[in-house]
């Protein structure tokens, strides 16, 4: 359990330590940390283990093999939980008494150990949250314990910790997009066209990263901005997460999409759906193969625009089930509306800069209005020359 914050300080979350970030990894992620790295956290060594220590670490432990590759989500995470501040102080008034109380949040909001329905049976299973906790904080304390498992911000919970049917779902419209078929000419133009280098080269439009999974690929018109969702660290820990005994789920078979939708299998934090789609969607604006495209992403996240390096080397066949969650995520039902905006913005590029934008308020064809400025300035500057040279062979 984590040591108390001081008492002077209202934001009881804002000190985070090793053994914090490794309770959060074990909720969402189920990872099976070893006793030496265990310890090794609640005696807050900075960056190396006693000899002895070091020979009795699992040589297969996640906290060690892969902690340092997180970095970029726990800062994130610190960020978030330290603005969190109880209504009331006191044992049994605060629905959050120190990060561990979150985590266990966290494991009953995925299904793991479920709320009970009862009142009175829900008090005795979360001894913490008594008649004195006020029901304000018993919702913030949800919201946050959502926000972590899901990067999106929910806009209403109830006390069960449903928030209304997962109404955070609602912001992702599942769809059919037959013109974005993959093997079809159609199909392929699009995904070709929707590059991040074409995003920028062409449509003018400017990559910039953000935080919130509802936000992914969300075009900004007016300041000419494409927000993407980039932290690949968290959706693939996700999905090997939710990879069950064996390897694979049963096959679902041939997919309706409108019939589907996304759902939420007990054990997600993110459903499987919407993170191996939002993978599809990155590939599609970095491809591996486009070295203009890889030169951006390096570039993004060189800057911090994009702050999870790992999307620099990232793959999905190693997370996909089934052949129906492979096609299912080729279709591009939920980011697709989202992609085809873009393919129209590479294909009609929205006037960026001042002269166009002048040009654009009062011509539909700004491009000839363009053209025919141009030339009659040319013409005004040769005329002048000509004017001089006639001046001078006269003179």
């Amino acid at each position: 359990m984590s040591s108390p914050t001081s008492p002077s300080s209202p934001f009881i979350l804002r000190q985070v330590f090793p053994s914090d970030l490794q309770s959060l990894c074990r909720y969402l992620w189920d990872w099976s940390i070893c006793t030496p790295c265990q310890l090794e956290s609640k005696l807050h060594f900075d960056s190396t283990f006693p000899p002895i220590m070091k020979n009795l670490c699992a040589a297969q432990c996640p906290w060690t093999l892969k902690s340092a590759r997180y970095h970029p989500f726990f800062d994130w995470y610190k960020q978030v939980t330290s603005s969190y501040a109880p209504d009331l102080f006191g044992e049994n008034c605060q629905a959050l008494r120190h990060h561990q109380d979150l985590h266990r949040l966290i494991g009953r909001l995925r299904g793991h150990d479920k709320f009970v329905h009862d009142q009175n049976e829900y008090q005795k299973d979360v001894p913490f949250w008594g008649q004195e906790v006020p029901e304000s904080d018993k919702i913030r304390a949800l919201k946050l314990a959502r926000k972590v498992m899901t990067m999106s911000d929910v806009y209403s919970v109830d006390l069960r910790g449903e928030c209304e049917g997962e109404r955070w779902m609602e912001s992702f419209q599942v769809r059919q997009h037959p013109c974005l078929k993959a093997g079809t000419e159609e199909g392929e133009r699009i995904r070709e066209m929707v590059s991040g280098d074409k995003l920028v080269g062409i449509a003018g439009l400017r990559i910039k990263g953000t935080d919130e999974l509802q936000n992914h690929l969300r075009l900004d018109d007016e300041k000419g901005e494409v927000l993407v969702f980039g932290w690949t660290t968290v959706l693939s820990t996700g999905l090997l997460a939710t990879l069950p005994e064996g390897g694979c789920f049963p096959d679902l078979g041939e997919l309706v999409i409108e019939e589907m939708g996304i759902f939420r299998r007990d054990g997600e934090c993110i459903p499987r759906a919407l993170a191996l789609e939002t993978m599809q969607t990155i590939s599609l604006l970095f491809p591996p193969s486009n070295r203009a495209a890889q030169k951006l992403l390096r570039s993004l996240v060189d800057r911090k625009v994009l702050p999870d390096p790992n999307i620099l080397r990232f793959g999905t066949t190693s997370y996909i089930l089934s052949k129906a969650e492979r096609d299912r995520a080729l279709q591009l039902p939920i980011w697709g509306s989202r992609l085809l905006d873009l393919y129209d913005e590479v294909e009609n590029p929205r006037p960026r800069g001042r002269v166009e934008s002048w040009l654009e308020r009062r011509s539909k064809s700004r491009h000839v209005m363009m053209a025919t400025i141009v030339g009659i300035g040319a013409a005004v500057v040769l005329g002048v020359l000509g004017l001089g040279v006639a001046i001078f062979q006269t003179w």
